[in-house]
């Protein structure tokens, strides 16, 4: 376990630096082993030299093996060109969003007011603020699962959504398996030969779903490998734009970056709900 101080930024350099070192260590080490052994090999059956290359074989046999620095396994992905851009994508005025109040009979809970804004084809958004302060009431408000509970709500005609819940059973089912969830979600578009179950296959496998991973049940998923098969989902769809709420929660260093460089090269809007910092700064114009 090692222990980085600092932000982001600082820890990836330091990181980079800790790992160049190990590997120029591991480099020079095995340098020394071959020319111990091609010395061993050498003399071994010469008498003269034979207590050398003895000394040899212990020293070999007493040093302490370094071992190679092993990166993660490269991933990346890339979000399909929208079909089209509407221009606003959506326009709130005066939006109230909250949620409904579970005592019957009582009015619904307010969470934010007075959101006025429009959202433009290509903007890249970071929405910000405390915990508890309406952020990802927004964001399920604009994906549909939240009703408005005031004010006016428009949306581009052609508008196509992609939604990252921040927990990600709130869009898969447990019971689901990631083949059966993309095969319903072909028939859902109405994808045809492109649903094909082989092709369906070859997709998941892209985001790190091969052999029986994608007859696993969702339940049984870690919390990397669900964002993974959200992320699978969203691709599939071709939003053009993109709701997107903690979406690095439970992702490794390699899928977050893969993320950062697909949403910068992404032709659509985001909307990025995120205490990642560096992402924001990296995807986010405003």
């Amino acid at each position: 376990l090692q222990r980085y101080g600092g932000n982001y930024s600082a820890f990836e350099d330091m990181r980079a630096e800790r790992m160049e070192q190990a590997q120029a260590a591991f480099s020079k080490q095995q340098e020394k082993i071959a020319h111990l052994q091609k010395f061993i090999d050498r003399f071994k059956a010469k008498a003269s030299k034979a207590k050398q290359a003895q000394s040899r074989v212990k020293a070999l046999d007493r040093m302490v093996k370094l071992g190679p620095v092993l990166m993660d396994a490269e991933f990346d992905f890339e979000f399909r060109q929208p079909q089209n851009l509407p221009n606003p994508m959506l326009t709130m005025r005066e939006l109230v969003c909250g949620y409904p109040n579970l005592v019957a009979g009582q009015p619904p809970v307010t969470i934010v007011r007075h959101i006025t804004r429009s959202v433009m084809a290509g903007q890249r958004i970071g929405i910000l603020g405390a915990n508890g302060q309406g952020k990802s009431t927004l964001v399920k408000t604009i994906a549909h699962a939240l009703q408005p509970l005031g004010g006016e709500f428009t949306e581009g005609k052609g508008l196509s959504l992609g939604y990252f819940a921040q927990q990600e059973l709130d869009v898969l089912q447990e019971d689901d398996t990631p083949l059966q969830r993309m095969v319903r979600l072909a028939r859902e578009l109405g994808t045809g030969g492109e649903g094909r179950e082989q092709d369906l296959r070859n997709f998941l496998g892209q985001f790190r779903f091969a052999g029986d991973m994608v007859h696993q049940k969702v339940g049984t998923l870690s919390g990397g490998e669900r964002a993974r098969l959200v992320m699978a989902t969203i691709v599939w769809q071709k939003p053009n734009l993109l709701l997107l709420d903690e979406p690095t929660n439970h992702l490794d260093l390699n899928t977050r970056e893969a993320l950062s460089i697909a949403l910068n090269e992404f032709e659509g809007s985001v909307l990025l709900v995120s205490h990642d910092r560096s992402l924001l700064r990296e995807v986010c114009d405003e």
